[in-house]
């Protein structure tokens, strides 16, 4: 029993220089008591509690937004929170008022570029889909358009790609021959891209009311919690 508590001991000592250690800011190697490296016992603090609310928001933060975009919105007046997340929510409020004459002429000379790949490229992509070509060239063209509008990155290529053409044309020709019944294959082709767009959009509207929860909904309900407990 006398082993047992001086081993005790030495453990407790032992810990006790580890936290004076830590606290200074050091670290140093395992202490050494009677002649054998007691390994140091790192004390984890307990997390503050937090109501129902904050860690739902949290989990919505993470989720939705791991790049932790609403930190430039923390601590600012309503009418600028409403202006910095109308330039989140839609960049181009944000580069349009830098936008120059200078960035144009670059942007017309890598536009005019781009097209001359593309036009060729998309009319092929819409051959692999068994569809006319100039619907190919609806998707090289419309799609920028709207991503000039909700997009942020200014390397990033939309636009049919060949995996999802050959995927929808063999996915229809199951179903449809597009050389007996071409005006069906088209509807068909017409309403699954529909869907699809129903579906990203859906998605966007998502994070657009997650993006307003966490903005106003929450913190207005914390408040009145917080005035009914006071």
């Amino acid at each position: 029993m006398a082993g047992e508590d001086t081993h005790y001991q030495d453990l407790e000592r032992s810990n006790e220089l580890h936290d004076s250690t830590f606290s200074n800011g050091h670290a140093h190697s395992p202490v050494a008591v009677n002649g054998e490296d007691t390994p140091f016992v790192h004390k984890v603090g307990i997390p503050p509690r937090t109501t129902i609310l904050r860690g739902f928001e949290d989990t919505l933060k993470e989720t939705f937004f791991p790049d932790d975009s609403l930190r430039q919105l923390k601590n600012e007046p309503r009418r600028l929170k409403l202006l910095l997340a109308l330039k989140y929510i839609f960049p181009i409020f944000e580069w349009g008022s830098k936008y120059k004459l200078k960035t144009f002429q670059g942007d017309l000379v890598s536009g005019l570029t781009i097209a001359s790949l593309c036009i060729p490229q998309d009319i092929a992509y819409a051959e692999l889909a068994n569809l006319p070509p100039v619907y190919g060239l609806y998707c090289s063209f419309v799609p920028p358009l709207v991503y000039s509008f909700l997009g942020s990155s200014r390397d990033i290529a939309i636009g049919p790609v060949a995996v999802v053409s050959i995927l929808l044309g063999t996915l229809l020709r199951n179903e449809v021959d597009p050389k007996e019944d071409a005006e069906l294959y088209l509807k068909l082709a017409i309403t699954s891209t529909f869907f699809t767009g129903v579906f990203q959009a859906g998605l966007g509207l998502l994070r657009f009311f997650i993006f307003f929860v966490l903005l106003y909904l929450i913190p207005l309900l914390e408040r009145q919690i917080y005035r009914m407990k006071a």
